[in-house]
């Protein structure tokens, strides 16, 4: 009779992982922006779940309680928990092997810079850019590439990336 309790047990820690996962599937797939914070909220909820079940004895209370206050904690900080924000972008950190081309090895690619629709034209992008850059800087890439799309070419242009050898591939090198 054991091997019932270990298969329910599977079961469910089956169904908490397809929960996770299809969660950073959902996510990644609409933003293309690998975020973690769901976890954290379904750990925060398990905590608390476990506190009132330990301290009522009854599930289904837990389960409310627990899913009304991580809600809570939720709309707490996307509506004025944290401060607001215009937009993102990703640098990414290659180290490669050197040669004439990166002599101390590490590369840089800037990827998906997003600025909302209400913060274009304000100087959101070029700040975004201008951060990236200064990280590439501290961290010794000696060259940054990206895709340029045409909303963007003008600020990359301004800020010094050149054309890499045609399309929209452009380099800043450091």
């Amino acid at each position: 009779m054991i091997w019932v309790i270990h298969v329910l047990n599977g079961i469910a820690i089956g169904m908490l992982l397809f929960l996770l996962a299809a969660g950073l599937s959902l996510i990644y797939g609409l933003m293309k922006i690998l975020n973690l914070t769901h976890g954290s909220f379904y750990l925060v909820g398990g905590y608390i779940g476990l506190t009132v079940m330990q301290v009522t004895g009854s599930f289904v209370l837990a389960l409310i309680v627990a899913a009304l206050i991580v809600a809570a904690i939720g709309a707490v900080i996307e509506r004025g928990g944290g401060a607001d924000l215009c937009g993102a972008g990703l640098l990414h950190i290659l180290r490669v092997l050197g040669s004439p081309q990166f002599p101390r090895g590490v590369a840089g690619h800037i990827n998906s810079v997003a600025v909302e629709p209400e913060s274009r034209r304000l100087g959101c992008g070029e700040a975004i850019i201008r951060f990236l850059v200064d990280a590439a800087v501290t961290n010794g890439v000696e060259r940054v590439e990206l895709h340029a799309s045409q909303e963007g070419e003008g600020i990359y242009r301004r800020i010094g990336f050149r054309d890499r050898g045609g399309g929209p591939e452009l380099r800043l090198d450091l």
